[in-house]
């Protein structure tokens, strides 16, 4: 009798190719609404929530499921990390919301300015940190699982299990320097 959107959480055996689902949790996954603002921007398919909403309102609609469920299941330009808190007890970084850019060559990230979607971006360089970031000396708070995502409007993934060395450095300096308290260059 249950209806709406669910996540589930799996495991992966690269070696054996199998899948061993660990967790259902009947709530939007952490991920949806970046999906979301993805199929928005494509302007091509409502996004999955309106599926949600019609579903949990009980409202009846016809639908080329076929072309819907086709278009869902492309592969957006769009990607998305966490950084988790563990082992963060202080935001001493001064770290704004919004657009950045990242040169891994010097290991420079610049702020770009105030933005909050991923279509509003100037180049592939550029990417978005968003969320529940707290702020410049604030204590994190223990329940919360992460600081804030980086939103990148493009492909930041090599395979299941890695990421683009640019994002990889990014994201290790980022994590580096939240977790050493050290200050970005």
């Amino acid at each position: 009798g249950f209806s709406g959107v669910f996540g589930i959480n799996f495991l992966y055996n690269q070696k054996t190719n199998e899948i061993f689902a660990q967790e259902c949790i009947p709530q939007f996954p952490e991920d949806m609404h970046i999906y979301s603002l993805g199929i928005m921007n494509q302007g091509q398919v409502p996004p999955m929530d309106f599926f949600h909403i019609m579903a949990c309102l009980g409202i009846k609609e016809r639908f080329d499921f076929e072309t819907v469920n086709s278009k869902l299941k492309e592969r957006l330009p769009l990607s998305h990390i966490f950084l988790l808190q563990e082992g963060i007890e202080e935001m001493k970084l001064r770290l704004n919301s919004g657009a950045y850019s990242f040169n891994p060559e010097q290991r420079a990230l610049t702020f770009q300015g105030q933005s909050a979607f991923p279509w509003e971006l100037k180049n592939e360089s550029a990417f978005l940190i968003l969320d529940s970031m707290p702020r410049f000396g604030e204590k994190v708070i223990g329940n919360v699982p992460s600081l804030f995502k980086l939103i990148f409007p493009r492909s930041i993934a090599e395979s299941s299990s890695s990421v683009k060395p640019d994002a990889g450095a990014l994201i290790s300096m980022l994590s580096t320097a939240l977790r050493k308290q050290e200050n970005l260059p």
